[in-house]
């Protein structure tokens, strides 16, 4: 059995290589939102909102000779305050405050040449 065979058969442990980078968009993309602070009021304070999550690399993976690249999709929590399952769950800190799901969306999968010609 070749090793490339034996790496899609055995695919739990196939993902030999893992990077993430920006491939189907760039980070200039993204536009931060800048909020609009009134000119007659100078002592307020800025307005408390969540932040918008910026621009999310690519995934890329390689197992044995299959390079695929995946979108991250992410779903920011709603912030009305009439979403009651947003009020029932208690809020989430760190890495993953703001976020209430990802998904993964497969943008290309190439099957690579092993051979040099």
């Amino acid at each position: 059995m070749s090793y490339a065979a034996y790496k899609m058969m055995h695919w739990p442990t196939g993902i030999e290589h893992c990077a993430s980078g920006f491939i189907t968009h760039s980070t200039a993309d993204f536009t931060p939102r800048i909020p609009a602070v009134a000119a007659d009021d100078l002592d307020s304070e800025w307005p408390t909102s969540t932040k918008s999550i910026g621009p999310v690399p690519n995934l890329i993976t390689v197992a044995a000779n299959v390079l695929e690249v995946y979108i991250v999709r992410i779903q920011e929590e709603s912030s009305s305050p009439t979403d009651s399952k947003a009020a029932t769950e208690p809020k989430r800190g760190g890495v993953l405050a703001g976020v209430s799901g990802a998904s993964l969306e497969l943008v290309c999968h190439y099957r690579l040449s092993l051979y040099c010609f």
